[in-house]
């Protein structure tokens, strides 16, 4: 029965995703695990008794219909988890290619492809919260019986200090963690050619260049302004990683058609805004969703980029020098 609607629902997202899942230049593996966490059907499926298991069992047969090459139902739900917080799965937009229909947005370079506008923003709504928290506790209760966790001491101690420190001490982390060298080796390692610190520092500040505008289009509302795909896309985890990295830190704050300090300026103030509280609840919260993946991606690929985990522990829990 399970697996039944594990096909249907496997239908349902190639009939309403198909051209996203199809097209690997615009949408990678972040994206496509946000599309399907953000599907009401996929997190009613997922939110069922037994589902994960289901999705197992199919994922050991090999009997799962690819969404995508090398992309699969289940590789992008248990991936999505390991890899990233619920909170950002479900409020990151992943189609950056939405936008308001709003002129000055054509002016847009890097990020200016697809014929579609957003005419309403995405809104993270207590109903899809809820189903969001059902499948997210059905996965792990299915991980805690199946799964033999190994949690370090080190990954303990990092978790809650990620989710005891306040806004401000993210910025102030991030601000101090994110260099050039860390943040180009984060980049890197993608293995895309288009996810470099230099062109995503310059698709953020693109976007941000138009931020002020956007406010004023949706009656200086932060939380429809960051519900819009190109914005939300462009305030992601590896986007902010690289405009913290590259433009905040005295480095390119110019890119293509943004040749003034408007677009660096609009992401200081958000920050800043982050950092106070003044933004106020759920737009804060959006915000410090993406502020905490930051840090978490750094953490998991500390090794890799050169930090150690006493310097990621130490920015969040102690002052950073």
């Amino acid at each position: 029965m399970l697996g039944a609607r594990l096909d249907e629902l496997e239908e349902g997202l190639l009939a309403r995703y198909g051209r996203d899942f199809a097209d690997p230049n615009w949408h990678g593996p972040t994206s496509f695990q946000r599309i399907i966490w953000q599907d009401a059907k996929a997190l009613e499926a997922l939110a069922k008794a037994g589902a994960f298991d289901a999705l197992m069992r199919r994922r050991e047969r090999g009997t799962e219909t690819p969404l995508a090459p090398r992309l699969t139902l289940s590789g992008a739900v248990f991936e999505g988890l390991a890899r990233n917080r619920p909170s950002y799965l479900v409020s990151a937009c992943p189609n950056w290619r939405l936008r308001p229909p709003f002129g000055t947005l054509g002016r847009l370079d890097d990020m200016a492809v697809g014929p579609n506008a957003q005419h309403e923003p995405f809104l993270v709504s207590e109903t899809r919260l809820e189903a969001t928290r059902r499948a997210g506790h059905a996965a792990m209760a299915f991980l805690a019986e199946t799964q033999s966790p190994d949690v370090s001491e080190a990954d303990s101690a990092f978790r809650t200090a990620l989710g005891a420190a306040p806004s401000w001490k993210l910025v102030e982390a991030l601000s101090h963690l994110c260099t050039r060298t860390a943040a180009g080796r984060l980049m890197d390692g993608s293995n895309n050619p288009s996810v470099t610190l230099h062109r995503m520092n310059g698709q953020c500040l693109e976007v941000m260049s138009h931020f002020d505008d956007l406010l004023r289009a949706f009656d200086g509302d932060p939380v429809r302004v960051l519900g819009l795909g190109l914005v939300s896309h462009a305030l992601d985890a590896k986007h902010l990683i690289a405009v913290f990295a590259e433009g905040l830190s005295g480095g390119e704050t110019h890119y293509r058609l943004v040749t003034g300090d408007g677009a660096i300026s609009a992401v200081r103030a958000l920050l800043a805004d982050t950092a106070t509280d003044r933004l106020g609840g759920e737009a804060g919260a959006l915000m410090r969703a993406r502020l905490q993946q930051c840090l978490d991606l750094l953490w998991q690929d500390r090794t890799h980029i050169g930090l150690s985990g006493a310097a990621l522990l130490s920015a969040l829990e102690g002052s950073a020098e």
